[in-house]
């Protein structure tokens, strides 16, 4: 697959390394780093060779490890005998090596101290900038969804509860008329009805509370 930038980072700044290179593939830009990008079997150096000649720019990620080490100083020569874009992305004050400044002083640096993290998304906007497509949101969660039980729930809720409040209704008015008619056991059944149908309401209410708390 291929990839756009090469991110050339000290390995005692790993983490740094790949903190950066999280956010630029948040943003749909597709990073080579090593060791990840690093084929098993095959000669670093070759790999490393091979991931410059791939990319359109490449990644600095300039800090005092950086400043010294030699490996990072023969992947900026490469990169600047390709004619590749470099950004160095400046982690601390450290004065650049005479070695480094051959090749960058002419470079735009992107300043990323005291707080690095803060200027990643600038990085992000420079490197999109050179690679000419538009600007990609990191990805979002996902909006919530209704839960299809508590529609159910819902909708049964509004049927049955009118149904069941006019029942008790009736049942109350017969209760009324039995009593005043001296039907005892009408009047003990319907009692029982109008029981029941308050058990049943309440059993399919705790039933559509508890959908909604577990949904």
């Amino acid at each position: 697959m291929g990839h756009d930038v090469f991110i050339s980072y000290s390995s005692r700044d790993k983490a740094i390394a790949d903190a950066v290179t999280h956010t630029l593939e948040q943003h749909g830009i597709r990073c080579w780093i090593a060791p990840r990008d690093v084929r098993a079997g095959v000669p670093y150096a070759r790999e490393i060779m091979e991931g410059i000649r791939g990319c359109r720019v490449m990644v600095l990620v300039f800090t005092a490890n950086a400043n010294r080490s030699e490996h990072v100083g023969n992947e900026v020569d490469k990169a600047f005998n390709e004619g590749k874009t470099i950004i160095p992305f400046l982690v601390d004050k450290t004065p650049m090596s005479d070695e480094l400044d051959y090749y960058l002083s002419r470079k735009h640096w992107l300043v990323a101290y005291p707080d690095y993290r803060a200027k990643c998304e600038e990085l992000v906007g420079a490197v999109q900038g050179i690679l000419g497509f538009a600007r990609v949101s990191p990805p979002s969660s996902p909006p919530a969804r209704v839960s299809m039980g508590w529609m159910a729930g819902a909708i049964a809720m509004c049927l049955f509860c009118p149904l069941a409040g006019i029942y008790a209704v009736f049942q109350v008015a017969e209760l009324k008329h039995s009593v005043e008619a001296g039907e005892r056991q009408q009047a003990e059944r319907s009692k029982r009805r109008i029981g029941i149908c308050g058990w049943i309401t309440a059993a399919v209410t705790a039933i559509y509370v508890t959908s909604i708390l577990l949904s």
